[in-house]
């Protein structure tokens, strides 16, 4: 599961909790991009889903579509549809795009089922003069504008080449492009109307964060593109001969095909590609190189050459489709999905804080928004900017030369805000983000908060083991002042790195073993007459000298005690 398909989960869940489409409150932002996606788990979570299966169980349909598009597509135009829907099916459904991003919680089937719908359904206008097909076309293409923001790329590029290709016919082309622009137009505007209104902006809040042309990026897109080739290459190199053979025999069908091939690869380029591994964007693109291999295929098997090499072709195809799966299993971008588990380690944390702080209801600051937000829905920062209206809007001079979507930070502001808890990146110390280096070197961070280690058992092996840093002055998760006197939670006294404080029973204790001792510093001077531990069994001292007060932990048992708090009476 993708973290990012966690945000979405949070709109979907707020949404049917009725605080409407945010990620928080406050100014509500456009931090997804994927309305229509967002829009239909939360249709079925309201019927009682849960919503992570709900995104998953869609994904999964989703891609099954494809591969009835497919099967239409080619029974409906060839006569040798058995060889060419194995072959082409194979790649599909072996691909490591398609099983990883099927069931990874985001857009990506619905955007290439929707895509795919458009196309197939004007090539059946176009093939057959099936009337019906260009408002099915014209419909797929307006849903696709509010799957993605860029779904409207699809839009103009079918518009144009048919312009293009029946400018012979004016007068009627026009009609037709205008009856293709209907649900585009509608969908695409109407979503711009409700953003103007509801968010008050003309573009999602993820443009303002993700969208920075630079050198770099564009280095970076390129990087992914090839990357992607080398991944299918062995498909993409026969679809490529395909390509030229279909141009010189005049398919009608291969300008379209490749137009959009490309011009996706030259926009992909210019955002800068993606982070994410298994080339989630790419999902896009493989339907349609997948299309140019059935009108390939189509060609050759009817063809007197391949009926006289018939063997060698036969191998080939061998060759090409064991080497194929090869690399679906062996290329690091799919392989090392294995290792990719530490969502499940956020949920563990989530749940752990959950059952720990949930009356508190603390603020948390994190780089990653999808996971610990989502699951213990406490009032969230999103340190990144991505679902921040100020942050997104307050970008550093090294903007266009980091990694997508993690180049901002306002460590200022984020401190204005007084969270309670931050998280940097998974849970580290060291920086990782840019928001994190800014925020470690920051004296208002090292006065209010402490690094913590904190350990929380999972039932299905996805433990938790990280640092959070929690605000020391905090009325939620810091120092306490009651009638009982002042309690400090024992996780601060924790100034060893190797020991972990652990989520036991709805509470965050300590473990203390025999004779091992910890201690706390605390920048202001107390004075009382009666210090002890909770639970008792733990010695504890306090000195101060005139400035700063020291308090120490010594187990002096012989057993290990989990300590919840000192009191200081």
């Amino acid at each position: 599961m993708a973290d990012d398909a966690l945000i979405t989960l949070r709109y979907a869940q707020r949404l049917l909790d009725g605080f409407g489409l945010t990620w928080t409150d406050g100014i509500p932002v456009e931090g997804y991009s994927n309305l229509l996606w967002t829009l239909l788990i939360a249709a079925v979570g309201k019927l009682g889903f849960e919503l992570l299966s709900v995104a998953r169980v869609l994904g999964v349909i989703f891609g099954i579509l494809n591969v009835y598009l497919i099967i239409d597509y080619v029974r409906n135009r060839f006569q040798n549809t058995i060889p060419i829907l194995l072959i082409t099916l194979f790649f599909y459904t072996m691909s490591g795009t398609v099983s990883i991003w099927s069931m990874a919680g985001l857009e990506q089937p619905l955007v290439a089922f929707l895509s795919l719908w458009a196309v197939v359904k004007y090539f059946d206008f176009n093939d057959f003069n099936k009337k019906n097909s260009l408002w099915y076309s014209s419909l797929a293409l307006g849903l696709l504008c509010i799957t993605r923001p860029d779904g409207i790329i699809l839009s103009i590029i079918i518009g144009t080449y048919h312009l293009i290709s029946n400018r012979d016919k004016l007068r009627s082309t026009i009609i037709q492009i205008l009856k293709l622009a209907v649900f585009p137009t509608l969908l695409y505007f109407g979503q711009l109307i409700f953003r103007i209104y509801y968010y008050g902006e003309l573009v999602p809040n993820t443009a303002l964060v993700k969208v920075t042309p630079s050198l770099f990026h564009a280095m970076y897109g390129l990087t992914y593109n090839l990357k992607f080739m080398k991944a299918i290459f062995t498909l993409i190199v026969p679809v490529g001969i395909m390509t030229i053979y279909l141009f010189k025999r005049k398919n009608k069908r291969i300008a379209l095909l490749v137009s959009i091939l490309t011009i996706w690869f030259f926009y992909l380029v210019f955002v800068g590609g993606d982070i994410f591994m298994a080339f989630r964007h790419h999902f896009y693109s493989l339907v349609f190189i997948l299309l140019i291999l059935v009108d390939g295929l189509n060609e050759l098997l009817k063809s007197n050459y391949f009926k006289e090499k018939k063997t060698l072709f036969l191998l080939v195809i061998a060759f090409c489709s064991t080497f194929y799966l090869y690399q679906q299993f062996e290329n690091s971008y799919y392989k090392n999905i294995e290792t990719f588990t530490w969502t499940s380690n956020q949920k563990t944390l989530a749940f752990a804080l959950l059952s720990t702080f949930k009356e508190e209801q603390p603020l948390i600051a994190v780089d990653v928004a999808g996971s610990l937000p989502y699951w213990t829905k406490f009032p969230s920062l999103d340190m990144l900017g991505l679902n921040d209206y100020y942050i997104a809007r307050h970008k550093p001079k090294t903007m266009g030369a980091g990694f997508i979507g993690h180049e901002l930070g306002e460590p200022e502001y984020t401190l204005d805000q007084k969270p309670d808890i931050f998280q940097l990146h998974f849970g580290v110390r060291e920086p990782v983000r840019y928001i994190d280096s800014l925020l470690v070197v920051n004296k208002r961070f090292q006065d209010n908060y402490r690094d913590i280690n904190v350990f929380a058992k999972s039932d299905n092996g996805y433990d938790y083991e990280g640092v959070l840093w929690f605000n020391l002055y905090s009325t939620k998760v810091g120092i306490k002042y009651t009638n009982e006197g002042v309690i400090i939670p024992a996780y601060f006294l924790n100034n060893d790195t190797t020991v972990y404080s652990e989520f036991k029973n709805g509470e965050l204790l300590l473990p203390i073993k025999s004779n091992q001792q910890f201690e706390l510093t605390l920048p202001f001077l107390m004075h009382s007459d009666t210090v002890y531990s909770n639970p008792v069994g733990v010695q504890i001292r306090y000195t101060t000298d005139g400035k700063n007060t020291l308090i120490t932990a010594k187990n002096t048992s012989n057993k290990t005690i989990y300590l919840k708090d000192v009191i200081v009476k």
